[in-house]
């Protein structure tokens, strides 16, 4: 989810914080930040903030294109 370096926002605190490794979606461990808040944080616990939000909000809006159709049969032509 959170890449190293992108900017996170604690909830409760306003407090703004940089990501060294997201771990939540490999162990319950959490998001370690750089900075030293004695605990691990959770997903739910923080936002993104600064770039890593407007990367975020931008990330929202793209859509997987639908899949090419498949080609025509030509053999009907020859």
């Amino acid at each position: 989810m959170y890449k190293e370096n992108d900017k996170i926002m604690v909830l409760t605190t306003g407090e703004v914080l940089t990501v060294a490794a997201d771990f939540t979606e490999h162990l319950e461990r959490g998001i370690v930040v750089k900075e030293n808040i004695g605990k691990y944080l959770k997903a739910c616990e923080v936002r993104p903030a600064g770039h890593t939000r407007e990367r975020a909000d931008a990330g929202r809006g793209i859509v997987e294109p639908e899949p090419f159709p498949p080609p025509p049969d030509v053999s009907d032509l020859l």
